[in-house]
This record gives C-alpha cells, structure tokens and sequence, in this order.
C-alpha cells in the first residue's frame, strides 16, 4: 500500500532565549566553548542565530494538547478514525504523560499508543517509516497520527548540540494514510541506518569524517538517487556543512536545500520535519520530489524521499 500524508502541523512559541543574556552558563559548562563569546560567534557566523524560541508558559504536554485542540476544532484530527499514536519526542524522557492525558481528555479506546524512542530528533522520521509499515502491512489500519515535540529548561542547558545546532522550542504532528485523494505528501522512500558509534561523543571529538562516512552509506541505499530525480532537500535547521558535503558527494545540487526555517527559530529536533515541510508546501506549486536527511546525536541517520503534487494547497501558521 502506498502512504500517505494527509495533514502536517505544528506549535510555536511566542517568547525567544536570548544567548548574550546567559553567558553565565559557561563559567561551568565548557564541553564544547570554552568561552560564552566563542560560542555567540559560532552561533551568528555559522548558525545564524542569536537566540532560539522557548516555550515560558506551557509544558510540552500542554503545547501538545493546544495543537490537538487547534486541529480537532478544525476537523483535521478526528480521534475516532485514527487506529495508532505515535508519540515521537527528542528526548526519552519528554513526554511521558501525554498517552494518560490525551486518553483522558479525550476519550479514546480504539487508538494504540506507542512511543518513538532512543533516535533524538530523528525519532519523527523513524516514526513516519513504523507509521509506513503499519498501514501497509495491516489494512484494517486507516490512519495514524504522529506527535513531537520538545521542551528544555529556560537557559542553554542541554541546549548547545556541539557545532551542529541550538534547540528551541516545539511541537508537531502528522496524520498518515493510505488515502490518495486525501494525501498532501506521497512517503517513496526510506532509509533508516543505526551507527550507535557515532553518538554524542563524536560531536565532542569533532568525528566528521565518521559521520560523512555514515551520511553517503545512508543516501547511497535509496534506490535510483540521483540529482535529476530531487528538486529539494529539507534538512534539519541547524548546521549544514558537513552535510552538504556529502550531498556534493552523492552527486547532488546543495543549491536545492530548503533554508527559509534555518536561521528563523533554532533547531526544533523532531518538529523540524513538520515544520520546514509545511512551509515549503505552502509556497511550492509544482509537483516535486523531495530528499530529507536528517541525523539523530544517538548515531541514526534517515533519508526520506516525498512526493508532492501540485493540486494540493497547504496554508501556514
């Protein structure tokens, strides 16, 4: 069965984190600055930014229950057509009440919930494969709605992703099925590689050629990749050096990546995707193939291809 997207959305918060505010926070934590000014350089020069959006009023559990809201109010989400919940945060420990509340809230029976785990930000890409094979291997199956998410606390902690990005603030979902005349995004594709040697700590030792190595393994398994076939590239806002790097390997035109999210709100982990998908929809109005490849700090590396077709019309927030 082929897949589909049907509806992609998400929250954003209001309130920015501003890092000339919190030089305070590199007195003790030098992992990778050693100085609060060498780090608000990087982040200007190569990342764009001098803060990220956050998240000052709600939990992540009630940002996800607004966008739910938002969503059902507008019929987008119907509970009582969805068979599956994919819960799909950064973080392991985020989220963790929201299958008890949403359950509550609203009633549900029908719905099984699992959680997305253990990948980081990529946890909504492994999610949209789990939702893909799912609906094709089960056609009782109709719909499935993936959630994301993060939150982090009101200063840099856990926020400085080595040189690859800041985190800000998210929440997102997406409802799949195998309805054609319902879908927005056709998911072709996918690859999904584990090097669980490649975690966190080669973003400290500055492993490039490790992560390069992994970056080509990935792209090279999609079948028929070639530069003709791919009219844009979404990737995560963060830093895209290394990974326009090996997109000129795999013989592709980084002149095609999607940058208009990049430098606007930080890296959003699992509610990247969603966001940069929905608003490249919005202002794209021909049919296109779309690559997405993104990296988890767990050592997971995903490429996607979508499919878009130019009948369909998406608004932004």
């Amino acid at each position: 069965m082929d897949v589909y997207i049907e509806h992609l959305d998400y929250y954003l918060p209001n309130s920015r984190l501003y890092f000339k505010d919190h030089v305070e926070y590199f007195n003790s934590n030098k992992d990778f600055f050693e100085t609060a000014q060498k780090f608000i350089d990087y982040s200007k020069k190569t990342l764009g930014l001098e803060s990220v959006i956050v998240e000052t009023k709600k939990t992540l559990e009630e940002m996800v229950l607004h966008l739910l809201e938002k969503n059902i109010s507008a019929g987008s989400i119907v509970f009582e057509e969805i068979d599956y919940i994919l819960i799909a945060p950064d973080l392991d420990k985020q989220l963790k009440d929201l299958e008890i509340q949403i359950i509550k809230k609203y009633k549900i029976t029908k719905a099984n919930i699992l959680r997305v785990s253990q990948n980081y930000c990529v946890n909504i890409d492994v999610a949209i494969g789990m939702a893909c094979k799912l609906l094709s291997k089960e056609r009782n199956i109709k719909k499935i709605l993936v959630i994301s998410g993060s939150k982090l606390d009101y200063s840099l902690k856990e926020r400085i992703v080595g040189g690859y990005g800041v985190m800000g603030d998210a929440a997102g979902l997406i409802l799949l099925s195998g309805n054609r005349q319902s879908g927005i995004l056709k998911v072709c594709e996918q690859n999904v590689l584990n090097e669980v040697g490649n975690d966190s700590n080669t973003l400290k030792e500055g492993s490039a050629f490790l992560h390069l190595k992994a970056y080509l393994q990935c792209l090279n398994s999609l079948g028929n990749l070639k530069d003709e076939n791919i009219d844009s590239i979404i990737l995560h806002n963060a830093n895209h050096l290394l990974i326009e790097e090996a997109l000129t390997y795999a013989g592709l035109d980084i002149r095609k990546i999607y940058k208009i999210n990049q430098k606007k709100y930080g890296h959003l982990g699992t509610t990247d995707l969603i966001l940069n998908l929905t608003t490249y929809l919005a202002y794209s109005k021909n049919d296109s193939s779309i690559l997405s490849l993104n990296l988890g700090i767990s050592g997971t590396y995903v490429a996607t291809i979508f499919r878009k077709y130019n009948h369909i019309e998406v608004t932004v927030n």
